[in-house]
């Protein structure tokens, strides 16, 4: 049935009605597009608001996830969008609704921003408003990574329309698992003259979300090394940053794109170089020849070239078990930023000739 929107007339001072035809779209790429563009269809009006993340999202050994979000809280959001006429719809959604939140989950707030090429904190930084915006995105930061690292993130099946059987299956999720799944039918009503109107309707409402979890502390370990980098940190290569798990090293010259990193891992600590960029990609030939004499220079730590870090751009670790003295770990990235610093910058300033 066509649905009736109203508008009021100048002319004749009069409402006018018109109506609105139902539209099938095209494809599932429509659909996916409209999802992205217009996030809010998605969420009820009581809701925290939803900024895009990123669309066509690779995650490791669970395929592309159509779009992803993340709302004002922090919450991580995974949108598989299908269409009713597809008769896999029902299989493949279950496969997938399983699937995203296992390898979502495994990734760090970090690994995930990284994944999308910074967009995760971009759009967390658009709730950050004028007041203390640093303050309030490192307290989004910090939510994000703590809902990732308790398995709390939400997918929301976007379709055109809804057989029986799915709506019952997602129920059933929601009623006997840990998972957030929402259901969601988006239908379409087109007008030639008056343009389109895109009508959600929440089929399956997932389930009632626990209170966000608080910010996690610094691990003592962890605190105790930041501490005693602070007592040696050279003038302007102090660490910066306010997550749990991370804290970055950059001097005012290098771009974005390139850092040195404190990271806590759990299961030990790494200190480590990131090459995050286009850029900087030149910077891996100088660093990767450092793998070997780095790992004779401290053979207490782990020292490994990781070439596949951030879509192949890499990255150099030198990871210390959690028992050594803070002050060990924290003299490791002196002499790291010591060894290298030069040598990139050098990279860095052949690059931009280059160019």
């Amino acid at each position: 049935m066509p649905i009736i929107y109203e508008r009021q007339s100048e002319a004749i001072k009069q409402s006018e009605g018109t109506k609105m035809k139902p539209e099938e779209f095209a494809n599932e790429a429509e659909l996916q597009q409209i999802v992205a563009q217009y996030p809010d269809l998605l969420m009820a009006d009581d809701e925290p608001s939803v900024e895009l993340v990123t669309r066509e999202l690779e995650l490791p050994g669970a395929g592309v996830v159509d779009v992803v979000l993340v709302d004002s809280q922090g919450l991580p959001i995974v949108v598989e969008v299908k269409l009713a006429r597809n008769t896999e719809v029902r299989r493949q959604v279950m496969a997938q609704v399983f699937d995203y939140v296992s390898a979502l989950t495994l990734m760090t707030v970090d690994e995930l921003n990284n994944a999308v090429d910074g967009a995760l904190r971009a759009a967390m930084g658009s709730f950050a408003g004028n007041s203390d915006a640093e303050k309030h995105l490192d307290k989004l930061w910090q939510a994000c990574g703590a809902n990732l690292r308790s398995g709390q993130a939400r997918v929301v099946v976007a379709v055109d329309g809804a057989p029986e059987d799915l709506i019952r299956i997602i129920r059933f999720i929601n009623d006997h698992s840990d998972l957030d799944v929402r259901l969601v039918a988006i239908r379409k009503y087109a007008h030639a003259d008056e343009g389109t109107i895109f009508v959600p309707s929440l089929l399956v409402h997932g389930r009632k979300r626990p209170p966000p979890p608080p910010p996690e502390k610094l691990a003592p370990e962890f605190e105790a090394v930041l501490a005693a980098y602070a007592r040696i940190a050279p003038k302007g290569l102090e660490a910066r940053g306010g997550g749990a798990t991370v804290r970055t090293i950059r001097p005012e010259a290098w771009p974005e794109s390139i850092h040195y990193e404190f990271l806590d891992r759990r299961d030990d600590i790494g200190v480590e170089i990131h090459l995050e960029g286009d850029d900087v990609k030149e910077v891996a030939q100088v660093l990767r020849v450092y793998e070997e004499p780095m790992q004779r220079a401290i053979p207490s730590a782990r020292v490994e070239w990781d070439p596949r870090w951030w879509k192949n751009r890499g990255r150099l670790k030198i990871l210390y078990p959690r028992s050594p003295s803070p002050e060990i770990i924290a003299s490791g990235m002196k002499q790291l930023i010591e060894q290298t610093h030069k040598d990139i910058d050098r990279a860095l300033s052949q690059s931009s000739t280059a160019k």
